[in-house]
């Protein structure tokens, strides 16, 4: 399959009355997330400047063996913390939503600001022997939802 690069952000929609929408966006990690991933390791993911982080899943692809503790954070540094609160991972689960996990306040949601950044993984392996995943972040480039017009010129 073909494939194009290009670079964002993709605007859709009409241009009367600022009512433009933009494409989300998805980035799959290029670093798999072991059970033993116990200090903040870069997922190989760049979120662009501006951009609104709206979603952010693991997808287990070896279960985590003996798990009931087991639990995974991201960041933006190697404190791996920034982004989500602990998501516990048990030893049957194959799929887990990190992010949104709204905490505090209207201006809670993820907007990474004004330079690209780098996101990170921890992983809390309490009981775990075994198990992997790989992360996946869905953005909105040049989106500050806080902005005025909301990135649109």
């Amino acid at each position: 399959m073909a494939s194009t690069t290009f670079s964002g952000p993709i605007r859709t929609g009409k241009e009367e009355n600022n009512t433009l929408a933009y494409c989300n966006m998805s980035h799959r990690s290029t670093v798999s997330v072991a059970f033993n991933t116990t200090t903040g390791t870069a997922l190989g993911i760049k979120i662009p400047a501006n951009s609104t982080i709206i979603g952010a899943q693991l997808f287990v692809d070896v279960l985590f063996a003996n798990s009931s503790t087991t639990s995974i954070t991201l960041g933006t540094t190697t404190a791996a913390n920034e982004l989500t609160a602990a998501a516990a991972v048990s030893a049957t689960t194959t799929a887990v939503v990190l992010y949104p996990k709204i905490t505090a306040g209207a201006n809670s949601w993820a907007t990474v600001g004004t330079a690209d950044v780098d996101v990170y993984v921890k992983v809390v392996t309490n009981s775990a022997s075994a198990g992997s995943g790989h992360i996946v972040i869905e953005y909105a480039q040049n989106s500050n939802p806080y902005t005025a017009n909301n990135g649109v010129n």
